[in-house]
């Protein structure tokens, strides 16, 4: 019995291990008579300059990790740069989209500053765990997952998107993409940032930065705002 459990974990590990992206669950579109009562909106992205990278191994011993500061990646930048040209092309917003700048998460002190602001919705990327696999940190960053053979690289991010009202803080729109590239990576693992040379260092933040781009994709689908073909 006992023998019979263990291959069962392990199917289950093994399984989890190969397919580390997972479908976002419980999205909500932003409504046609939401999109045009929006007459100037916010785009906001707080995921930080910070790369979390891990390792998962078979057991918490074979476990890894490192999270550094990477002050010249302007990863938020070049995701509301990324985002308000989307929307816009996307048509359903008639009025302003801009960016804005802020230094928290804190819905309250988000919603606070857009209305000081003018804003009558935010857009906001935010970092967020996901609740199906705890080992996976909030923000961006990379993942390997090494055992009984396998050993893959994943972009991951974890992250959704939300849209307030300004007005009365009320949430109209959300996404919660995938969090892992389905497929593996090429780039590379140390077990230290300072390992890395400058070209793999270059090459990663890439990777993730292009992988991040392909969350924003996903998320102005479950929204309804991808750009007009």
């Amino acid at each position: 019995m006992f023998q019979r459990i263990d291959r069962a974990v392990i199917f289950f590990l093994v399984l989890n291990a190969t397919s580390p992206a997972r479908a976002g669950l419980f999205t909500t579109a932003l409504s046609p008579d939401d999109a045009l009562q929006l007459k100037h909106v916010a785009v906001v992205s707080v995921l930080g300059d910070t790369l979390h990278a891990r390792q998962i191994g078979l057991t918490v011993f074979q476990n890894k990790s490192f999270d550094v500061s990477v002050p010249d990646w302007a990863l938020d930048a070049g995701i509301r740069t990324y985002l308000q040209e989307k929307i816009i092309a996307s048509g359903r917003i008639k009025g302003d989209v801009d960016p804005l700048v802020v230094p928290t998460s804190d819905r309250n002190a988000i919603l606070a500053l857009a209305r000081d602001a003018t804003f009558d919705a935010v857009i906001a990327v935010l970092p967020e765990q996901d609740p199906n696999d705890r080992l996976l940190p909030p923000g961006a960053g990379i993942t390997r997952r090494k055992l009984l053979g396998l050993d893959h690289l994943h972009a991951c991010d974890g992250m959704v998107v939300r849209i307030w009202r300004v007005a009365d803080g009320k949430q109209i729109g959300y996404s919660h993409p995938n969090q892992c590239t389905a497929r593996p990576i090429a780039g590379v693992w140390h077990d230290n940032w300072s390992d890395f040379t400058e070209e793999e260092k270059h090459t990663t933040l890439e990777l993730v930065r292009s992988f991040v781009q392909q969350q924003i994709e996903m998320t102005l689908l479950d929204l309804k705002l991808q750009p007009q073909q």
